[in-house]
Formats: C-alpha cells, sequence, structure tokens
C-alpha cells in the first residue's frame, strides 16, 4: 500500500491522477481483467490467464521534477510473450495499458475447438438480444431499480439451476458465476454486466436445449428486454411480475 507522505508533493499528485485513470480503465474492462491489491502502485491481471498482467510501481521524480513509473506486462505486442519493462511518463503509462488491453480483448474470438466456438457463438448472440446503446453503457453502472431486477432474474436462474441435474463441474461453474454476478451488479458498467449474463446464459444453453428453456424462457427474455429499454412506470410493472417466475 502505498503512502503519500513518503513522495514529495508534485510526485503524489501525479501518482493519485495516474491510478484515478488506471482503476476507471480496470473498472471498464473487467470483464477481462482484475486489480489485486499488494505492494505495487497498480496491479492488474487477465481473468482467463493469471499470466497475462500489467504491473507499475516505484514512481520518482527525473530533472524538471517530472514524474515517471516503471511499469512491465505481458504480452508486450501481438508477436511476444516475453515480459518487458520500461519507465514512462503518465501519458506512455495510460497509452500502454490501453494498448495491453486491446492485445487482451484481441484474443476473445479466437478459437481452437468447435465447443469454445459454439460458446463464443451463443455469447456473441445473447449480446446482441440484449445490447443497449446508452452512451455511458461503458462507463456507468445500471441504475438502483435496473440492479433490484436484474438481482431478482439472477436469483431465479439460480433457483432453476440448482432444481436441475446436469454434470456437478459445469452446475457448479455455471450457479457461481450468477451468484458473482448477481453479488456485483451495483460494481459492474452496464455492458460488463451484459456481457456476464451473456455468458452465462451461452453455457446454460451448451447443457442443453431443455435445461436452457427452463432457466430462461421467452417471457423471461421479454420481460429483461423490457427492463433495460422502457422507462420508469414500466420497469415497477415488470419488478412487480418477477416472482411469479419462482416456482
Amino acid at each position: 500500500m502505498l503512502d503519500k507522505r513518503n513522495y514529495p508533493l508534485n510526485l503524489a499528485r501525479e501518482i493519485a491522477s495516474v491510478l484515478g485513470e488506471l482503476r476507471n480503465l480496470a473498472l471498464a474492462n473487467n470483464f477481462h481483467i482484475e486489480v489485486k491489491e499488494n505492494n505495487d502502485m497498480f496491479y492488474a491481471y487477465n481473468k482467463q490467464n493469471s499470466n497475462f498482467y500489467f504491473r507499475v510501481f516505484s514512481p520518482y521524480q527525473k530533472v524538471g521534477f517530472r514524474a515517471f513509473f516503471k511499469l512491465e506486462y505481458k504480452p508486450n505486442n501481438e508477436d511476444d510473450l516475453e515480459l518487458r519493462g520500461f519507465e514512462l511518463n503518465k501519458d506512455e503509462v495510460i497509452n500502454d495499458f490501453n494498448k495491453w488491453m486491446h492485445l487482451l480483448k484481441s484474443y476473445d474470438p479466437i478459437t481452437f475447438n468447435e465447443e469454445e466456438r459454439f460458446q463464443r457463438q451463443y455469447e456473441e448472440e445473447f449480446f446482441a438480444e440484449f445490447e443497449i446503446l446508452d452512451n455511458d453503457a461503458e462507463i456507468s453502472a445500471f441504475n438502483h431499480l435496473q440492479q433490484k431486477i436484474l438481482y431478482k432474474f439472477l436469483d431465479v436462474m439460480e433457483f432453476e439451476l440448482e432444481k436441475n441435474n446436469i454434470p456437478e463441474g459445469k452446475l457448479t461453474e455455471i450457479i457461481n458465476e450468477t451468484k458473482d454476478l448477481k453479488e456485483n451488479i451495483q460494481n459492474l458498467n452496464k455492458k460488463t454486466v451484459l456481457s456476464k449474463f451473456a455468458k452465462i446464459l451461452a453455457k446454460t444453453k451448451k447443457q442443453g436445449l431443455k435445461l436452457f428453456n427452463e432457466v430462461f424462457d421467452i417471457a423471461k427474455k421479454e420481460t429483461i428486454k423490457a427492463f433495460l429499454n422502457k422507462g420508469f412506470d414500466e420497469f415497477v410493472s415488470v419488478l412487480n411480475k418477477i416472482d411469479f417466475f419462482i416456482q
């Protein structure tokens, strides 16, 4: 944990500024990365492969009181998985973080087997089904009522999944992801919530259409689409109907 009083005032201000930008970018991309609290100034790793990480540490001042930061990250570029270290100013740190995020996202459409390819196809279909066009979708959370509605839907899905007999490993994986999303809706931007929701639906569908139809039927799908796109009065009307789906 950094102590601001260990640094000259101007350097402390620059550290705070860089941390603020990095944390905002990490929040906007939390479908792909997780921020880890350790002794570094900032450390983020890829959720799909923890060997891919971005680390910022040892901030210091050069002549002229310019702030610089040591960093290392992996992968370095499209042709290199090796770790590379740099000493960069604030703008360069943010620029390299964005390049690193672009590399991570570029892995998404690549598949090595049919099972992975089908799951990716289902995820894209579900995401397109529910995608919202709000300008703030990548930076803002759903409002409280929307969060409450989606929480109830995830409760329903968890209930239905636990009733069904699918292989224990797969069942546990889907239920855990459902619980995780339910408990973190308030901490995620709209786009990330929908991405995670689409992933849960895709994994459920892979277990069989019968299970999928029990967990997520047409009525539930249309209700979710309504709550994403309708006004406040319709939100309340939808909310009052959701308990109907819990048998």
